[in-house]
């Protein structure tokens, strides 16, 4: 039978050289990977009240993606590197039924499918794979997509039908797990019916109306799967999130019929461009930029090492056959490739029309490059066929190809770079601040401020972490800890003490800015700042939006004397090494407690071990505590460093000036030692 002869001719040992690229690409960064953006609001939600609450909070617009989140959470646990190898498994299991499917369409292109599947698996237009907690439920429902659609193929090449029920029934299951994971990704049936139409065509004798009613009658499984899930999503369900309910998008298009479809011209053209030409090109250049030339050295070594792998098994491991692509016009079908160049572009635009008539965009920046994803099936099979059409010769098909890894492979290492300091500030960030708060006032709002780059974007990207570390147990059943992230739009309420209270996925939280806690870590080599509103001082690269928020600070809101929180290491990684900011901290603590002789204490034990501050600013806590100490000439050496940094000493001064800073001897020696003008 045709099908089992396709099957033999898929050599699937071919996909293990896909596999080790992969492994090349992904795994550099893999174990310095943690969890981000939407990530924190899950993993808080499973650390504290369990796979349940995880299901819960996403009845409002996705419930069975919450039901395949929950599961996942209970086998996989809290542990962000599980995470992201299973991430991992979940792409590479995307790819192996790429792989599988483009066999099946073109049984005859083993060179040209393995680089499909090849540049499928490391498509540079997808970036959030180190989300993986959050996105491992995209990529199972993709890879529940693609194998849907080979089911299908399948299906096309036999008519036995004991295999054709069981083929058709998988296809249909598969497919709609896959949309009702994402709705999004209804796109797949758009696929499908590209696939079936090309495959009727090319294959199948009779009239063009006789292929078409062959086409419908094969689609009709799917369409009916297709029609119950719509009929279920836009009457049955509804979906208390503004940005998936149904009733809202229906009102804007009635509100605006004529603007809204030629936006969903415009940005479907520019959706496509984004996911087939500039997705190869526009992320590398905002990643490779940020490399040093280590890391920029340290790629490309991948990247050859890639490169080497692939042409040995190009020229030891891939035989030649006749017709597969060995560049001999006479034996080659030449037909196909233009085919994949007119079925790419038909995959890529069905695939993001249900994106865009969502009111969305495909982009390729933050997280909105997920809309990719079942456009790239597309992108790889135009970018191979246009590759094989126009040029005849194996080894400029071999080079631009391998330009295309090359590119791949650093997009994804810079990316890799990106997410694992992104990481690395949010672990120093919460372990550095359990040094420096043993516990929270009930009620504290925190608001935290990362390096620029690497802002937090949501609240709960603060008071998901917040609560890991200091309400494990959730005793009172609501937050213990709110957060608040800085930008244009909630300064002014900051800055008035606002209080209000949110709702976040049916769980009700109340953001009390008059108990505000402000924290950031400023760029460059310095340490967590905790801010006393009463005693402000400032490091070098602090953000200027901090500058304004930062006497809003109450450091009353930390339990100096409280039961001391940990960070758990499941969750956040082992404790940084204790270095300077270790010291820091704890002499920020002490300093808070009015310890003057564990202050000083503390800057002997970091001096015996040839610790010194990243910033100068850092020395405030041990000045104060000489000073106190009436260790007059330790304090007059650190006051002299502190003069010597305009960066600091300009805001400190301007700071206390007045009278309100006077209030005893040594108060007026602090000041008066480092701002003689006051």
């Amino acid at each position: 039978m045709k099908l089992f002869k396709n099957a033999a001719a898929l050599k699937l040992s071919d996909f293990l050289i896909i596999l080790l690229i992969g492994l090349i690409v992904f795994l550099p960064f893999i174990s310095k990977l943690g969890y981000y953006r939407d990530d924190w609001h899950v993993a808080w939600s499973g650390y504290v009240q369990g796979p349940g609450r995880i299901l819960d909070e996403h009845k409002i617009d996705r419930p069975f993606m919450g039901l395949v989140y929950a599961a996942t959470y209970k086998v996989l646990g809290d542990n962000p590197l599980a995470w992201q190898l299973y991430a991992l498994f979940c792409r590479f299991a995307g790819a192996f039924f790429m792989f599988i499917l483009v066999r099946l369409v073109w049984p005859r292109q083993r060179v040209a499918t393995f680089f499909m599947a090849a540049l499928f698996l490391v498509y540079p237009g997808f970036l959030q794979l180190p989300t993986a907690s959050s996105y491992q439920v995209h990529l199972v429902g993709l890879a529940s997509g693609i194998f849907s659609l080979l089911l299908t193929v399948l299906f096309t090449q036999t008519k036995k039908l004991s295999l054709q029920i069981p083929l058709v029934l998988g296809s249909m299951v598969t497919g709609a797990l896959c949309y009702l994971i994402m709705e999004w990704m209804v796109g797949v049936e758009g696929v499908r019916l590209v696939l079936l139409g090309y495959l009727y065509y090319r294959d199948h004798a009779g009239t063009l109306r006789e292929k078409a009613w062959k086409v419908l009658k094969t689609w009709l499984p799917n369409l009916i799967t297709l029609g119950a899930f719509l009929y279920w999503r836009v009457f049955i369900f509804n979906s208390t999130r503004a940005a998936t309910d149904i009733g809202s998008l229906a009102a804007t298009y009635t509100h605006n019929p004529f603007t809204m479809f030629v936006r969903l011209g415009y940005e479907l053209l520019k959706g496509v461009f984004n996911t087939l030409v500039l997705a190869w090109f526009v992320p590398l250049y905002d990643l490779a930029n940020a490399l040093n030339y280590t890391a920029l050295t340290t790629a490309l070594l991948l990247a050859a090492a890639a490169l080497v792998i692939l042409f040995v098994f190009l020229k030891k491991g891939l035989p030649a056959p006749a017709g597969a692509g060995t560049g001999d016009p006479a034996e080659e079908d030449r037909g196909w490739a233009i085919h994949a160049v007119w079925i790419g572009l038909l995959v890529a635009a069905v695939s993001i029309l249900p994106v865009i008539a969502a009111n969305r965009d495909v982009e390729l920046r933050n997280t909105f490059d997920r809309y990719t994803l079942l456009a790239s099936i597309g992108a790889v099979m135009l970018v191979t066929g246009l590759i094989f059409h126009f040029f005849r010769s194996d080894k400029t098909r071999y080079f631009l190809i391998g330009f295309l890894i090359v590119l791949s492979v650093v997009t994804h290492y810079g990316n890799g770079a990106y997410f694992s300091r992104f990481w690395e500030y949010q672990r120093q960030l919460w372990w550095q601040l359990s040094w420096r708060a043993p516990d929270l006032q009930p009620e504290t709002t925190i608001v935290a401020e990362l390096p620029g780059g690497y802002r937090l974007a949501e609240s709960y990207e603060i008071w998901g972490p917040a609560n890991i570390l200091y309400d494990p147990d959730f005793s009172a059943g609501s937050l213990k800890v709110s957060g608040e992230i800085l930008n244009q739009e909630t300064l002014p309420a900051i800055q008035n003490r606002d209080r209000y209270g949110r709702t976040f996925r049916r769980f009700e939280y109340m953001a009390d800015l008059s108990r505000a806690l402000v924290v950031s870590l400023p760029s460059g080599t310095g340490c967590l700042q905790v801010y006393d509103g009463t005693d402000l001082a400032f490091p070098e690269g602090e953000d200027a939006m901090i500058r304004l928020v930062a006497e809003n600070s109450r450091i009353d809101q930390i339990l100096t004397d409280g039961e001391s929180h940990t960070p758990p290491v499941e969750v956040f990684g082992p404790e940084p090494a204790r270095g300077w900011c270790y010291y820091y901290q704890k002499a920020g603590l002490a300093r808070q407690q009015k310890d003057w002789e564990a202050v000083v204490k503390l800057a002997e034990e970091a001096s015996s071990q040839h610790l010194a501050p990243g910033d100068v600013a850092e020395w405030m806590p041990f000045y104060e505590a000489y000073a106190r100490l009436g260790m007059f000439d330790q304090a007059n050496e650190i006051g002299a460093l502190l003069r010597e940094d305009p960066y600091f000493l300009k805001p400190y001064c301007l700071a206390h000036s007045g009278p309100q800073t006077q209030d005893d001897k040594i108060s007026k020696f602090l000041v008066a030692n480092l701002c003689p003008e006051n």
